[in-house]
């Protein structure tokens, strides 16, 4: 007598529905670990090109005279160029708002600035303009679940010297 053939055999229970599944779930970590260091890099490097031409605008202008109402040579004092920096990282949009150039994600969106003073500084001498800004990091939280060891901040910054015309 032939034994009865089961009514489900294993071969009917094997399947890969899930598979796919199973493998996106085990990558999905380090794609969002790629796309998320991939954003933070982007927006570093946008910071840091804004602070470095604020920083030659501050210098260019505080390497120059500017002339007063009765037609004297004057340099822009430290405050004046700080001012100029300031103005770089701003505008103001078509309503009226102003908006900044920097991108930042908690604290202050204007970066400090530190020049040597143009009053004592004369031709041949070199005048330095530094501008500092502190780079919040959107996913630092989502990165250090990791392992990796970001802060969140970063205090990045751009050094200009230009010679006193």
């Amino acid at each position: 007598m032939r034994s009865p053939t089961p009514k489900y055999s294993y071969h009917k229970w094997r399947n890969d529905h899930g598979g796919a599944l199973v493998e996106f779930a085990i990558v999905m970590p380090l794609l969002l670990l790629i796309v998320g260091g991939i954003i933070e890099f982007g927006l570093l490097y946008y910071n840091k090109q804004v602070i470095t031409n604020a920083s030659r605008e501050g210098a260019r202008a505080a390497t120059s005279y500017r002339t007063n109402n009765n037609g004297d040579r004057i340099k822009y004092d430290a405050t004046e160029i700080a001012d100029i920096v300031e103005s770089y990282c701003k505008y103001i949009n078509d309503n009226g708002d102003t908006k900044y150039k920097l991108i930042s994600f908690g604290g202050t969106r204007l970066p400090t600035t530190a020049v040597t003073d143009p009053a004592t500084i004369d031709y041949p001498e070199d005048l330095t303009v530094v501008v500092t800004f502190e780079h919040h990091f959107l996913f630092s939280s989502f990165l250090n679940l990791f392992g990796a060891d970001f802060g969140p901040t970063l205090e990045i910054s751009a050094t200009t010297v230009m010679r006193m015309e």
